[in-house]
């Protein structure tokens, strides 16, 4: 602070007080401001460049026809597929049957062959399952 200059006060109405807000008015006009007063409310505005909306349209068209292109060349599930016939279906309408006592002794014949007939000498020699051959 300049050693000359006054501290300047301010007297500011006490707490809960309203303030008139034509407490020091005169009446008198206000003086000219340095701003030149407003002639014309049509004046002409600065051009502004098109460019980010030509930018923005080409992306928004680009993603549009590239979503497009996914949503069409999806690989659908056929709606058409037919079932095959079963030639020694007789009846056409059921491919499932009946277990009967013949068919689950076949299966059960098969099971028991395929199960006997496993070697683990031949099958799995030692030398083919070791960890060097195996890589490990």
């Amino acid at each position: 602070m300049d050693p000359n200059q006054q501290p300047v006060q301010y007297n500011a109405p006490p707490p809960n007080q309203p303030v008139d807000p034509l407490a020091g008015y005169d009446g008198t006009a206000p003086q000219a401001s340095a701003v030149p007063p407003i002639t014309s409310f049509n004046s002409p505005r600065p051009k502004r460049s098109r460019l980010p909306f030509i930018i923005g349209g080409g992306v928004a068209g680009l993603l549009i026809i590239v979503s497009l292109a996914v949503v069409l060349t999806a690989k659908k599930p056929p709606s058409n597929i037919k079932p095959k016939a079963n030639t020694s279906d007789t009846n056409g309408s059921s491919f499932l049957r009946p277990a009967n006592a013949i068919a689950v002794e076949q299966t059960a014949n098969s099971i028991s062959q395929d199960l006997s007939g496993l070697n683990d000498d031949i099958d799995f020699p030692p030398n083919k399952i070791d960890d060097k051959a195996l890589g490990l």
